[in-house]
């Protein structure tokens, strides 16, 4: 039977010093590489988020509000 390690959204910017730090966001990265690097896992897939240009969560695309301030976002339609 196989097994798969499925690591999601595992990215610097969620480190410290990272354009969206989360507070001690590094400390996962070691014990997530250990698990890779064992023989438990007979696949180990990584996945990343992705977002077109024109994405609502960019703060580009709202260019009369102030960057890194809440705003309400009306239901956005998916791409």
């Amino acid at each position: 039977m196989s097994s798969a390690l499925v690591v999601v959204d595992l990215q610097n910017d969620f480190c410290p010093g990272g354009s969206l730090a989360v507070k001690d966001g590094h400390e996962i990265v070691e014990g997530i590489n250990a698990i890779r690097d064992s023989s438990e896992f007979s696949h180990v897939i990584f996945t990343r988020d992705w977002h077109p240009e024109d994405h609502v969560s960019f703060a580009r695309n709202h260019p009369n509000h102030p960057e890194f301030s809440k705003k309400m976002v009306q239901n956005h339609t998916a791409h």
